[in-house]
């Protein structure tokens, strides 16, 4: 397998959810290094910082603020999009995330479904919104940002995540057993703990050293790490996998 050529998503639309920060982010900026047109988007401002910053790089870029659980917002990003760059690609869905842990007994019906919504149904509302402009062309790659938590059961997360981040990974398996002849690839990643703004709010300095010190290469990953395998799915280089989920933990998870 060769490098990627600095133009390697040259002529191609990045639509990135969950770009204004941590994975999404950097995702974001890996693929206008090499050459794509990317739409940034977030519920927060973020995506117009890292938008701009990437205009700054001379890369073409645009925001937009999206609530990923709507399903009139999530068309209004696609329709945002293919006005700004006429194409989807590429679609990353790196938006997700919980605010705490708590233990099934104490999780309250509206939190279970507040995690559920964030983290699973707006894959399946941003995929579904994506799948007519690439199923029209005969090409598009779509990943879809999981977690380890979805793959082996740990202490120091949440049933709700967990269960929403398994519900992704097989999620990701029928959407590419669905679309698999129609030139469309569809996989995933299961990022192991990641140091995003989210985790370091998340954890205290004295956890994410014991979490460390459980991952056999010694370290918690930076988002960088899990850009390069996010990138590597969707380019021509993985062409031939599809349903795939790469375990990007350190080692964590080997399966």
């Amino acid at each position: 397998m060769t490098a990627f050529a600095t133009d390697a998503f040259a002529g191609r639309t990045v639509l990135v959810t969950g770009g204004g920060a941590g994975i999404g982010e950097s995702a974001a900026r890996g693929f206008a290094q090499l050459g794509a047109d990317v739409m940034v988007v977030d519920i927060t401002d973020g995506a117009e910082r890292v938008a701009a910053e990437i205009g700054a790089m001379g890369a073409r870029s645009r925001a937009a603020r999206i609530d990923v659980t709507s399903e009139a917002e999530v068309g209004r990003m696609v329709e945002e999009c293919l006005e700004a760059f006429g194409r989807i690609d590429v679609l990353v869905t790196a938006a997700g995330g919980f605010t705490h842990r708590v233990p099934l007994v104490e999780t309250s019906l509206e939190e279970w479904e507040q995690v559920l919504r964030v983290n699973l149904t707006a894959v399946f509302l941003c995929c579904r919104a994506v799948l007519p402009d690439m199923l029209s062309r005969g090409r598009g790659s779509i990943v879809n940002v999981a977690s380890e938590a979805g793959r082996t059961v740990q202490h120091l997360t949440a049933p709700h995540y967990s269960s929403a981040k398994g519900g992704v990974i097989s999620f990701t398996r029928h959407l590419a057993l669905e679309v698999a002849g129609r030139g469309l690839t569809v996989n995933a990643v299961a990022p192991g703990v990641t140091l995003s703004p989210r985790i370091k709010d998340l954890y205290s300095p004295e956890t994410l050293e014991i979490m460390a010190g459980r991952v056999p290469m010694g370290r918690v990953a930076q988002p960088e790490d899990q850009a390069d395998p996010i990138i590597f799915l969707a380019s021509d280089q993985a062409r031939y996998m599809t349903g795939v989920t790469l375990d990007v933990s350190g080692g964590r998870v080997m399966m």
